[in-house]
């Protein structure tokens, strides 16, 4: 719940490299659900997400992030 009252929908996915090392990314935006929802890849660039450090690491994913399944170039 945000302290105006309002209530916002967060998914959460855990994500993980070759050495097992996870991290978990919050989902926020209804667009990113959206798209979230459609996903089923090895491989997820995110753009413009911001790092967490409250209770551990975790990436928050916003209105304003940008998200590139299989992307052919890493450029």
């Amino acid at each position: 719940m945000l302290k105006n009252g309002d209530q916002k929908q967060r998914r959460n996915l855990i994500m993980c490299d070759e050495s097992n090392m996870t991290i978990v990314v919050c989902f926020w935006s209804e667009k990113n659900l959206a798209e979230l929802e459609a996903l089923d890849r090895k491989v997820l660039v995110i753009v413009g997400a911001r790092v967490s450090d409250y209770s551990g690491k975790s990436i928050n994913v916003g209105e304003d992030c940008r998200l590139f399944p299989e992307p052919r170039s890493l450029e």
